[in-house]
């Protein structure tokens, strides 16, 4: 399938395998990569780990801060997030949804770390604000000194950290980098300036401890590789080829949607509802009108929502722009 696809970026990759082959020796250099929405940061660092099975020698936290989340809900989720990591590092099949279950399932291997996340996160009074940030902090560092294991933690949207009512809490985040030197930390972020204000003032301590990477558009080479990936992609003429290049825009989203449809299609094909002989043209305008002329289309579904988004205008606006548009 077009979404298990790892589009090629060269220079990342290379980036990443660096850094990471540095911290298998004992050298960390931690790492910030930016970018716009939707080129692909979060899904090609997965994949980079997954290749390398990292969750199965490493502690690895994968977790990301949700827009519109509360300290709590996150405070929550990275503590399951913790004690799953543990349990995949230690080959463990089942991972318990119950939150009693996970930690009764940790005590094995980290049971003073267990009895403390049961007493901040139990079923009693839940910590709030400036504790409950400093308790995620502190319970990782308890794992990790009680475990022995080295860590990768990977922050998705890092920047959103500055929402929670903490008074500072990427001073809190600087310290626990600088102290936990068993874990290299992989910071996400979509917006990239506030992304670069929070590495050069919030952390401004570690700046040299971090490197900065630009995830930008996929270059086209990397955009036709994924196009001849799949069976359709390959018999397409160069015409045809060099407009789903032009569609997609380097954006591995919008290349994502373009090749899942494409799969589509051939799937219709095999059910024989496409007749004569392949017609790579009449495939794309297939592939368009089902994800721009289709109401239920993820392009046009994407492009709604986005407009939905946008802040309401005054009415005299509204109408003028209505008007332009008739």
């Amino acid at each position: 399938m077009s979404s298990e696809l790892g589009f090629d970026r060269p220079e990342t990759a290379a980036v990443l395998e660096k850094r990471w082959a540095g911290f298998q020796s004992g050298y960390r250099k931690n790492l910030a990569l930016v970018g716009p929405e939707g080129h692909g940061k979060t899904v090609f660092v997965r994949r980079f780990l997954e290749r390398r099975g990292v969750a199965d020698s490493h502690l690895l936290l994968f977790l990301e801060v949700r827009a519109g989340e509360s300290l709590l809900e996150w405070s929550k989720r990275f503590v399951q997030t913790l004690g799953y990591a543990l349990l995949r590092a230690k080959r463990v099949a089942h991972l318990p949804a119950d939150p009693v279950e996970l930690w009764t399932a940790v005590s094995r291997w980290a049971p003073r770390s267990a009895a403390q996340a049961s007493a901040w996160f139990g079923d009693g009074v839940p910590l709030r604000g400036e504790r409950c940030f400093s308790a995620c902090w502190d319970l990782l560092g308890r794992v990790i000194q009680e475990t022995g294991l080295r860590g990768l933690l990977v922050l998705d949207e890092f920047h959103r950290l500055e929402n929670f009512p903490v008074s500072d809490p990427f001073s809190r985040l600087g310290r626990d980098i600088m102290v936990q030197s068993g874990v290299m930390f992989w910071l996400i972020a979509s917006d990239s300036s506030a992304a670069r204000r929070l590495l050069q003032e919030g952390l401004h301590l570690l700046f040299g401890q971090f490197e900065l990477v630009e995830m930008g558009p996929l270059e086209a080479e990397s955009v036709r590789k994924a196009i001849h990936s799949i069976p359709a992609g390959r018999r397409l003429d160069a015409w045809t080829e060099q407009l789903l290049v032009d569609l997609a825009q380097g954006h591995s989203a919008c290349l994502d949607l373009l090749l899942r449809e494409m799969e589509r299609l051939e799937l219709r094909e095999g059910a024989g509802d496409f007749q004569g002989p392949f017609d790579g043209r009449q495939r794309i305008g297939a592939l368009l009108s089902a994800l721009f002329l289709d109401p239920a289309g993820p392009l046009r579904l994407a492009f709604e929502e986005r407009l939905r988004q946008l802040p309401p205008l005054p009415d005299r606006a509204a109408s003028i722009l209505l008007l332009r548009g008739m």
